[in-house]
């Protein structure tokens, strides 16, 4: 509606009539509820594509971890990781052998030495990358710069409660006290002087059927040591799915 020009005392003055004040407050008043059921209907868009991001988003966690299986399962299959078991037990079978297995022996307080050795003989072999460390508790960035992978901080790392979940060939890292610790994770056979022995411990200048932290209900920290690191060495160029 237009207002009115109205000639007073021969100035012209415009007159708005009521109505279309009113009107205007009608209007305005009713506009937050256009604008509510405008982002009601966005909103409800929002959620069917909220919903179908969520559900690639799961499917896409889901598939990573099929891809970690299948890696660590490769990992542990692999002639490199056999090796290195036949190799990190066979320096320690001053052990006495019993039961087709063997008992667990005493440190040297050499473990990353020994740890480090086991693997230049095996998975790292002909490779120019130098994996030694001062102390063990530092050799988690030496084995990442060698390829090696912390399964701890991959989808697989949900499945790992403590050192025991670990997979059989894989380099724990711990840290704790002034050097930490490093042993290797294994289980299965091991091939010894001829012998096919039965191992289910953990390996490093020594022999244990416990890991570094004790009990597995000790779970990541025990015996002033912490987990902080489960490596293995991934291998992209073989199939994997």
């Amino acid at each position: 509606m237009l207002a009115l020009s109205v000639i007073i005392g021969g100035d012209i003055a415009f007159y708005a009539p009521t109505s279309y004040a009113l009107e205007s407050e009608q209007l305005s008043s009713e506009l937050p509820d256009v604008r509510q059921n405008t982002q009601a209907q966005i909103c409800n868009g929002c959620s069917s594509q909220s919903r179908v991001i969520r559900a690639a988003r799961r499917l896409q966690d889901f598939t990573e971890e099929l891809l970690w299986d299948a890696r660590v399962d490769n990992y542990e299959k692999s002639e490199g990781v056999q090796n290195l078991k036949n190799i990190a037990i066979q320096k320690v079978t001053i052990a006495i052998q019993r039961d087709g297995g063997i008992v667990s022996t005493r440190s040297s307080y050499r473990c990353y030495s020994a740890v480090h050795r086991a693997l230049d003989l095996s998975i790292q072999k002909g490779s120019n990358v130098d994996i030694s460390s001062r102390y063990a508790k530092h050799a988690g960035p030496v084995l990442e710069n060698a390829g090696f992978v912390n399964l701890l901080n991959t989808p697989y790392g949900k499945k790992i409660k403590s050192p025991y979940d670990a997979p059989s060939g894989a380099v724990l890292v711990y840290d704790g006290g002034k050097y930490g610790h490093a042993e290797i994770r294994v289980k299965g056979e091991a091939q010894v002087k001829g012998r096919t022995l039965t191992v289910d411990g953990f390996v490093s200048d020594y022999y244990s059927k416990r890991a570094r932290t004790g009990e597995p209900e000790n779970e990541f920290n025990g015996n002033n040591r912490i987990l902080t690191g489960v490596y293995i060495k991934v291998d992209d160029s073989k199939e994997i799915l």
